[in-house]
Order: C-alpha cells, then sequence, then structure tokens
C-alpha cells in the first residue's frame, strides 16, 4: 500500500495528489489536468449517500439541489464541459470562494440590535454566504480545506445565545437560514477525508437550535413582497433539514397564495407578486382581458428581477422534493389534478418573468395601477423609472433549465424566448447573496452537453426607448440610424442646425459614468445631455471641427443620466455625425469634486444659485482650502488669489486675511480642469473688524430688495439694535455665527405690503371645455390624458355641477397634460381652486404638479391619506428633499364629500415663506421638512399636470372634482385668500 503525503490538516496537496495519481496509473485526459490543476482540483471526489426520510419522505440532500445535481456539476466542472466550466470559473471569483475567505464573527454569543444596514446581521448573513460557497468549492475540487471552511463556520454559531430583532430580519435570516441548512444537508449526507471533518449530532443539535431561537425573524405571513420571499426560503429549507413536513406544507401555501397575508396587498406569494388584474382600482372599470403583471416592477426594475429570483429559488427547493400542490390553493396536494410548482396558474412564474423581460427588451406591456399596502392604501401605478428599460438581471436561469432541459421547450417557443434570451445574454451568470443566482452551475441538466445554451454579450436589437427617440430625432430634421456592432446596439445620428434627439440602451453606460463616444464634424457643434426629452439639458458638450475625420471624446455623465441608465442626446451642428460607445474608465475619475473651504474660526457661508460661495467674517480669520483626493487627475488655477497666501506640501492654500471694513468684496475664482470638464466656483470675502459695520452690512442685504410696513420695520430695527449689543461681548467670535442666525430670524419677521389687484396667469374654470382662460401661458390646449394605451373615452372624466357653472370630474385613471409652459413655475406665487371630494376617498391625490422628479425644481400640491395637504417649493438641498409643508390630520375632516372646499397655498422666497390655507383659514404644518431659507422655484420646461404626480412618475392619479383654478404670479395675503375663499376678486 502507498502512503499518499499528506499536508496540513491531513489534507491532500492538489499537486502532489495529481502527480501520485498520474504515475500510478489514473486516467486523467490530457486536456483536463491543465484546468484542474487552475481550478485545484484534487484526486479525491465526494460522494452524496442519498436518504429519503421515512416518516416525512423529504429526498435528502434536498434543499434545492439533490445528488443528481451536485454529481452533475462536479462530473462536468472536472472534465472541462461548458457550460459547467465557465460557470465554475465565475464562481470561484468571489472572494468568499477563497480557501481562507474572511469569517465575520468567531464564537459569537448575541446578534444585538441593528439600523438599517446594520453590521451584525449582515456580517452573519455574509458567513453563511461564505458556508454556501465552500461546501460547492469543496464538492468541485475535494479539497478539504473547504469542506473545514464551511464546517467552521456553522460551528462558530454554536455558540449564539441571543439574537435581538433588528432591522431587515426577515431578509437576514431569510438568506441565512436556508444558507446554513443548504450546507448542512451536503456536510450531513457526503463523507470528508478527515475526522475533524464529519458532521456529528451536536453539529445537527445545534443548527436545530439556531433555528428555534431565530424562526419569529422569517416565519411569518405578513412581510413585504421580496421580504416574503427570501424569508420562506429560510421556512421550506429549515422544515426539510428538520423533516418537519407539516411546517414545509406551511411553507409551500405561503409561496404559492399565503391564504393568510394581505391579499391584493403586500403579499409576497407567486399569485399576488405575479397579479392577475382584473378591474381599474381607481374607475372600478372592468379590464378585459386581465393583465398578468410582475407587480414589483412598479417599485424599480432591480426588485422585480430579484422577485424573479427569490420566487425560482423557493420553487425550486419544492421541485426538487417532488412535491405537487392543489392547481388553486398552493396546498400540497397528492390528488390527480395537482401541478408541479413551476405549472401552478398556467406557469405563472414564467409567464411572470417573460412580462419583465419583454419590457426590458422593448416590448409594450400593459401595467395597470395595483394595490400594494392595503391599511394605508398605497398604489404602485407604472413600472417604475422607465429609463431603466434594457435592464437585463441574471436571474432567469431556474426557469431556462427547467422549461429548455426538463420539460423540453424549443427555446424560440413564444411563452419562453425573451426568458430563454435573458439568460443567454447574462451568461455566466452573476451570483448572489439573497438565493441561487448560480443556476448554470448549480442546476443545468446532462441534456445541455449535446445542446449548450449559447452565450450573448448583450442583447441582438436595441430597446423601444431607443426605436421611439430615433424616430423623434428623424422628424426633428436628424437622421439617426440604430446600428449594431459585435452585438452591441447604438445609435448614429447625423445632425442637421436643428438637430437629432437620440439615446442609447442601458447597457451603454458604464457603473463609472464615464461616456466616450466618436464623432466627426466638419464645422462647429453642440451636444446636450438631459434625462428625457421633457427636461431641460443637464450638460452641453461643444465639440470641436474634427475636418471629417473620425474622433474619440471621454466626457463625465451628468449624475441624474447616470443614474436613470438611459440618456437622451441632442446633437446640433451642420455636416456632424456622432456614434455613442463606452469606455469603462476608473472609478475614481468619475467627476471633479469641488474643493471644499475650510475656516477658523465659525463663519457663515451662503450657498447662491449663482454658484457663489459667500462668506462673513472678521480679520484675523486662518482660511484654508483643500483639495479634493483626486486633484492628481485634474489642474488647478486661480484668480485674485490673497498676495499673502501660502501652498503648504498637502496642497492646501492658507491666509488670514488682515484688511479692515472692506467696503467692496474680495473674490477669489477658482478654474478646475478635468478632462473635458471646465469648472469655474467663485469665493467671496467681506472682511468687517468691527461689530456694527458688520451687523449693518449684513443686515441690509435682507432689507434693499422688499417693501415693509411701517410697523413690522421698526420691530426689526429694534432687533437689530439688540444684536449690535451682542457683537460687543468679548467672545463675540464664539457667538459670531448664532448671533448672525438671530438676525436672519429677526429679518423673517418682516411684513411686506399688500399686493393689490393681483391677476391670474393660469385660468381654467371647467365650464364644459378644457379651455384656459388666461390666453398668454399655455403653449399648447390643455389635454385629457392616460397612460393604458388605451383611447380617451367619457368614461375617464366627466363635467358635472360645479361650485360656479359647470367643474370637472376626474376618475382616477385620466389626468390633464398642461404643457411644459415655464410661466406656471413663477418665482411668487399663489394657488387657489376649489375642490369637492369623491366617495371612496383613498390613497395619493395630486391637485396641482409642476416639477419632473420630487427633488427637481418647481412646486407641487397634493393630498395623502396621512396628510391632508402637502405643498412643496424648490429643489432638494443639502441631500434633502425640496422645501416642503405637511398638514396631519383626518382627510374627510379636510374634505368631506358633501361639499366644495376652496385651497389655496402662496409662496414668497423674499420672505422664506409658504402658506397653505382651507376655506380662508391659514393651517399649521405638522411636519416640515427641507431648508426653507434656499426654497426657491425656478422655471423649467418639464411637463406640468392637474391629476398626476408628473410625467417622470405617473402616479397620484386624481378623483377630485376641480373648479374655478387660478394661478397667480404674486404671493397674496390673508385677506386676498379669504376673498378668493368667498368667491371674490382679489
Amino acid at each position: 500500500m502507498i502512503l499518499l503525503k499528506r499536508c496540513k490538516k491531513d489534507v491532500v496537496c492538489p499537486a502532489i495528489a495529481l502527480g501520485i495519481l498520474a504515475f500510478l496509473g489514473v486516467d486523467l485526459q490530457a486536456e483536463n489536468r491543465s484546468h484542474w490543476q487552475e481550478l485545484g482540483i484534487t484526486g479525491f471526489q465526494p460522494s452524496v449517500e442519498a436518504f429519503v426520510h421515512p416518516e416525512s419522505g423529504f429526498t435528502h440532500p434536498g434543499v434545492g439541489m439533490t445528488k443528481v445535481y451536485l454529481d452533475t456539476m462536479q462530473k462536468h466542472v472536472r472534465a472541462g464541459n461548458e457550460p459547467w466550466l465557465g460557470a465554475f470559473r465565475a464562481f470561484r471569483k468571489n472572494g468568499r470562494t477563497h480557501i481562507n475567505a474572511a469569517m465575520h464573527y468567531t464564537g459569537v454569543a448575541e446578534i444585538p440590535w441593528g439600523p438599517p444596514g446594520d453590521p451584525h446581521a449582515r456580517a452573519v448573513r455574509r458567513d453563511a454566504d461564505v458556508a454556501f460557497r465552500q461546501i460547492i468549492m469543496w464538492y468541485v475540487t475535494g479539497d478539504e480545506r473547504y469542506r473545514l471552511r464551511a464546517l467552521e463556520v456553522l460551528r462558530q454559531y454554536r455558540h449564539l445565545k441571543s439574537c435581538i430583532t433588528h432591522w431587515d430580519e426577515g431578509i437576514h435570516w431569510g438568506c441565512i437560514i436556508w444558507k446554513f441548512c443548504f450546507t448542512a444537508e451536503v456536510l450531513r449526507y457526503t463523507q470528508g477525508q478527515t475526522e475533524e471533518s464529519r458532521w456529528t449530532e451536536e453539529d445537527t443539535a445545534d443548527l436545530k437550535r439556531i433555528i428555534g431561537m431565530t424562526r419569529g425573524f422569517f416565519d411569518r405571513t405578513w412581510l413585504w413582497m421580496n421580504q416574503h420571499t427570501i424569508a420562506n426560503q429560510a421556512t421550506l429549507s429549515a422544515a426539510i433539514f428538520l423533516d418537519d413536513k407539516e411546517w414545509y406544507a406551511v411553507g409551500v401555501e405561503r409561496i404559492m397564495v399565503n391564504k393568510l397575508g394581505d391579499h391584493g396587498g403586500a403579499n409576497g406569494s407567486l399569485k399576488y407578486q405575479i397579479r392577475e388584474i382584473t378591474e381599474h382600482p381607481f374607475s372600478g372599470r372592468k379590464i378585459d382581458p386581465p393583465n398578468l403583471q410582475l407587480v414589483e416592477s412598479g417599485r424599480d426594475l432591480g426588485h422585480a428581477w430579484g422577485n424573479v429570483g427569490a420566487l425560482s429559488t423557493c420553487v425550486r427547493i419544492i421541485h426538487s422534493q417532488g412535491t405537487r400542490v392543489d392547481p388553486e390553493t398552493g396546498e400540497v396536494s397528492r390528488s390527480s389534478n395537482a401541478v408541479d410548482p413551476f405549472q401552478f396558474l398556467d406557469d405563472r412564474l414564467l409567464a411572470g418573468t417573460d412580462y419583465i423581460a419583454r419590457y426590458n427588451y422593448g416590448i409594450d406591456v400593459t401595467y395597470v395601477p395595483c394595490r400594494v399596502r392595503i391599511k394605508d392604501n398605497v398604489y404602485f401605478q407604472k413600472i417604475a423609472y422607465e429609463n431603466d428599460r434594457g435592464r437585463i438581471d441574471s436571474y432567469s436561469g431556474i426557469l431556462y433549465n427547467h422549461y429548455r432541459y426538463e420539460k423540453t421547450w424549443d427555446r424560440n417557443d413564444e411563452r419562453f424566448q425573451y426568458v430563454a434570451q435573458a439568460y443567454e445574454t447574462r451568461l455566466p451568470e452573476n451570483d448572489s447573496q439573497d438565493f441561487f443566482g448560480n443556476a448554470t452551475l448549480l442546476f443545468t441538466p446532462e441534456a445541455a452537453l449535446d445542446d449548450p445554451p449559447v452565450a450573448k454579450v448583450f442583447p441582438s436589437h436595441p430597446s423601444e426607448t431607443v426605436r421611439t427617440l430615433a424616430a423623434i430625432g428623424s422628424v426633428r430634421h436628424g437622421k439617426v440610424a440604430i446600428l449594431e456592432e459585435d452585438g452591441f446596439p447604438f445609435v448614429r445620428a447625423d445632425a442637421t442646425g436643428d438637430g437629432a434627439s437620440f439615446a442609447v440602451p442601458r447597457q451603454g453606460f458604464p457603473r463609472t459614468g464615464i461616456v466616450s463616444l466618436k464623432y466627426r464634424s466638419n464645422g462647429s457643434c453642440r451636444l446636450e445631455l438631459a434625462r428625457t426629452l421633457a427636461q431641460r439639458p443637464l450638460r452641453t458638450l461643444f465639440l470641436p471641427d474634427t475636418g471629417g475625420d473620425w474622433k474619440q471624446f471621454d466626457f463625465v455623465l451628468p449624475t441624474a443620466c447616470h443614474r436613470s441608465n438611459t440618456a437622451i442626446y441632442t446633437l446640433q451642428g451642420g455636416a456632424t455625425q456622432v456614434d455613442l460607445g463606452t469606455l469603462d474608465f476608473a472609478p475614481g475619475e468619475q467627476a471633479l469634486r469641488i474643493l471644499s473651504v475650510e475656516t477658523h474660526p465659525k463663519v457663515v457661508r451662503e450657498r447662491d444659485f449663482d454658484q457663489v460661495d459667500r462668506h462673513y467674517f472678521h480679520t484675523g480669520t486662518e482660511y484654508r482650502i483643500a483639495f479634493p483626493a483626486d486633484k492628481d487627475r485634474a489642474a488647478f488655477s486661480f484668480e485674485g488669489l490673497p498676495e499673502t497666501a501660502t501652498v503648504g506640501n498637502d496642497g492646501t492654500i492658507r491666509w488670514t486675511p488682515q484688511k479692515r471694513n472692506v467696503a467692496d468684496p474680495h473674490i477669489i475664482t477658482l478654474t478646475a480642469t478635468f478632462g473635458d470638464r471646465i469648472v469655474k466656483r467663485q469665493y467671496e470675502w467681506r472682511m468687517f473688524d468691527v461689530p456694527g459695520e458688520f451687523a449693518r452690512r449684513f443686515a441690509n442685504d435682507y432689507k434693499k430688495q422688499a417693501r415693509y410696513t411701517p410697523e413690522s420695520l421698526k420691530a426689526y430695527q429694534a432687533t437689530v439694535k439688540r444684536m449690535l449689543a451682542v457683537l460687543k461681548r468679548p467672545k463675540m467670535a464664539d457667538d459670531f455665527a448664532d448671533t448672525v442666525e438671530e438676525i436672519r430670524t429677526a429679518t423673517k419677521s418682516l411684513s411686506p405690503i399688500c399686493i393689490k389687484n393681483l391677476k391670474p396667469i393660469f385660468e381654467m374654470k371647467f365650464d364644459g371645455t378644457l379651455h384656459e382662460e388666461a390666453g398668454a401661458v399655455l403653449e399648447n390646449e390643455v389635454t385629457l390624458k392616460t397612460f393604458e394605451y388605451r383611447p380617451v373615452s367619457p368614461d375617464y372624466a366627466e363635467f358635472i355641477l360645479g361650485k360656479t357653472g359647470q367643474a370637472l370630474q376626474l376618475k382616477g385613471d385620466s389626468y390633464l397634460e398642461l404643457g411644459r409652459s415655464r410661466k406656471l413655475q413663477p418665482r411668487k406665487m399663489t394657488f387657489s381652486c376649489w375642490l369637492k371630494a369623491p366617495e371612496n376617498f383613498y390613497g395619493t391625490q395630486v391637485i396641482f404638479w409642476a416639477r419632473g422628479f420630487v427633488g427637481d425644481n418647481g412646486w407641487h400640491l397634493l393630498t395623502r391619506d396621512d396628510a391632508p395637504l402637502e405643498f412643496s417649493v424648490g429643489a432638494a438641498v443639502e441631500s434633502d428633499r425640496p422645501y416642503e409643508l405637511t398638514v396631519r390630520g383626518n382627510r374627510n375632516d379636510f374634505f368631506p364629500t358633501d361639499r366644495w372646499v376652496h385651497v389655496a397655498v402662496t409662496f414668497d422666497p423674499d420672505k422664506e415663506e409658504a402658506l397653505l390655507y382651507i376655506d380662508g383659514k391659514r393651517l399649521e404644518p405638522k411636519h416640515v421638512r427641507g431648508v426653507k431659507e434656499k426654497a426657491m422655484i425656478l422655471e423649467t420646461d418639464v411637463t406640468k399636470t392637474i391629476g398626476l404626480e408628473g410625467e417622470s412618475y405617473l402616479t397620484g392619479m386624481s378623483r377630485f372634482a376641480y373648479d374655478e383654478m387660478r394661478l397667480y404670479n404674486g404671493a397674496a395675503t390673508p385677506e386676498e385668500i379669504q376673498a378668493l375663499a368667498k368667491g371674490e376678486e382679489p
């Protein structure tokens, strides 16, 4: 007998094992030898001892993968066959498959509570993923160290004594328990080469105890859509591990229907995540034929694809046990009409995946608004973020393998072709920490050897978004062609002076936000970038004359375009042609960070909309300008830098101003150049040494733009006088910022002289027509629209008896489009309207929307279930929402269904004041967010709407009746609002 030399822990070293096996004449095919060495495959071949429990009837191992699939994976990776070999190479690239993968908890006794994104449960979740990956690596390679590592992870948690409820516990423990159970199933029914790698009864007892300790976190019926599905991965896996067939039956029903869940609401079952809609939720109209849709595609496309992955994982676990279910109730069944879980509700899982795949391949699909939370009446009203269209995630592999190889469907079957294409587009698959994401490696059957999937680098055709915008470009006299190179679709635009508008598919956007284009031009041209056709350009690039030669040009994609996955480009300039492609640069180079300014002691800093940083400070204050982290990649220059400034070795510029009482400001201009991007920023300093001079100049900044009533001005002057005394304190510098804030507060008490004779700039009386009365604001006629791909009919809205004359009644599935007039976003404004609430009043109802996204510039007025009125103005500032006032209370008290109610809002940026009124009575907001000092309405050319949350969302459709709607370019006084509420002209 020949003894093999062993490495550390009695593990046979792969290289030595291969050499000895070859010496002994073990048949290693020459073409396999190289990849065995590359992948660390040893001569030891793990084998499963399959077992069927006599009482539960469960097959072990059986958490998704049975002996057949484990052996198929092992056999073909070792043989070097595709697609298994390529999938294994992709699988092992993850750091958690490394033989020395880090564990985050060692000997842990307690998992404490943690906030959103808490590190504690997330660390356990990562450890569970390490165990899962290590056991797969062991079964393929036979390297004992992987098995020992998987055991070590599980055994670290035998010390766990308690686990406190924490954020997203259903998701965390849904992932943790199913991966712990999967790993334990393989360990329990296989044998290692060493005594220490044996699975023991103590290991079984430890895992049973952990399941019992954490069961309350995932064994639930009321979790949100994807949370429910991920949590039930644990329920099914734990029940199989424990041979608990009653608990398993509960888990199966929860995945199929979840009869105890929120029917038609936040129900994560297969039936209600992929929901059949038979009736419009707002108007009650019957939908014939019923519409089948993936509900969370109304949230975002990432979660929609995630639903496919999580549901597929659960269905795969059930299918691996040979379980069949009742075709209607989804309960475990042995009756003659019982079906495989994949075939439940006429292959509902496949149909839902086909739905989202078709949408992302540019095929129009209908999305009917559907309720997602019954308690709060929350709805998804359209497929979210249409600019995400073209996203293909790698979670359709389980379905592909089942239907193509187990059911032997043709890949071009109309029920299956887009799902098949989605899978083949993403080969080799990415993995997932949440559910089975490596279906190519784990679940590809033997039949694929003779008929393997064909990997496609990119979709073979561009999305419908590209086609549509190419057509729009052609209408605008730009010749636009959709081309393809190596399977990658792109747009070529041939512009004239009138411009061409076009878009690129999602695959054209690198994560870094750096875009590269090829262009050639015989003259000057410019390229404007926007997020949608309705928005003003976020970026304008001026391209030099190339003399007709093709040139490469790299630029930084604006943040809004970068996040949206689709950007709109408008090319202007004669004899210019552009190809849009991509370059994937280093992430650190994606944008220039504007320099930060640090001061000591504290100073007041104001950010104006003209991009000027204005500072007020005293002589003797040290100023420091610090460069960003990527300063070496950019060039900086200054104008107006003080002569006394010094530049340190770290690139920081410092100086201490010595001038006294300078009337004119001191201005420094910074110019930063990064690639094609040139940014200029001005820093303005006003230096004062005498406190009184500072106070008067600071206060005058707030006085010079407005007139005030004598009473309020007198009170203000008294406040300033008091502030002058404050500034004379010995420790004035320490109180500097607080003192200035007191002056600001005093300024806000000023009352403007009443504006007389307000005239509406926009007026609709709804007396049998949609005519706008003012006549000088809108560029187009007001139109009644819907987004359900159906023509507008009288069922969508009607004229009824109004407050005066007639009024317009919307019914929840239509809205009024007002066009893009910038005049509907006045700097100062008053909005006035009569509203009558409908019966069955629920959900968000938009009264008026004059912005793009909620953080964009403009304003809106709406009502929610728990907020009778919400008024928002300006743009998002400092990572917060725009300035927003919300009134709390019972909405029915504010909007009774039996009478007309007058609603008015005013906004005056000079006074930093936004006010809300019902029937002429001023309301006190109960919730305020954003920065009101920086609230300002700037004009944009987005489409404005009545009864809809703008073209960016297409949500919040109204069921109000509207009458006598007016928008004034000016802020009305309370007396004028009372006059409007009485039906009088102010």
